[in-house]
């Protein structure tokens, strides 16, 4: 496990969201860190932990097709917004979610490896410059506030493919983040 000084100052650097995305570091260059970490402290990468570093780096440089690669054409994706199932509904809700937050990034704080299951502690960092749906479906128009939402993910690899990605945030702190009453 990384030493809270290496976390904190990551997460120092992600929540800076006055960087634009371009000149931040890429998400290739987040995971390979990561991995050379946990090289050095004697784990070995596990194909789920693989798999999902190469999606959280194509997440990171908004790139759909390197995404997409990653994720079994049946693969289902749960969240608070809903299900996808699919490629098309995948890409579908990222997109919508990159359109809302263009310059989200996710940043990696622990994860864990339990045989072909990888789990991910990260922040989505980003600024609200899109339109936003919430889970009930109430749109959000953009606010121009920065975001920094803590978040889990739980990925389920098989045969070299993402067959399950589960994300889980606290809905009201994205709200209050954004600016946005409950009702």
């Amino acid at each position: 496990m990384s030493g809270f000084g290496e976390v904190f100052a990551s997460v120092v650097v992600a929540i800076d969201t006055t960087v634009p995305l371009e000149k931040r570091p890429a998400g290739g260059e987040a995971a390979a860190s990561h991995a050379s970490t946990r090289e050095k402290e004697g784990d070995t990468m596990t194909d789920a932990r693989e798999v999902r570093d190469k999606y959280t780096a194509a997440f990171n440089v908004h790139d759909m097709d390197a995404l997409l690669r990653t994720v079994s054409p049946t693969g289902v994706t749960v969240s608070p917004e809903g299900l996808s199932q699919g490629h098309e509904e995948l890409a579908s809700y990222i997109g919508q979610f990159w359109e809302a937050f263009p310059d989200v990034h996710a940043m990696v704080v622990e994860s864990f490896d339990v045989g072909d299951v990888a789990i991910d502690e990260l922040l989505m960092v980003g600024t609200h410059k899109g339109p936003y749906m919430m889970p009930d479906g109430q749109v959000i128009t953009p606010t121009g506030r920065p975001v920094s939402l803590r978040c889990c993910y739980v990925c389920t690899v098989e045969n070299g493919l993402i067959v399950s990605l589960r994300l889980y945030f606290d809905q009201l702190e994205l709200r209050a983040q954004l600016g946005v009453p409950c009702e």
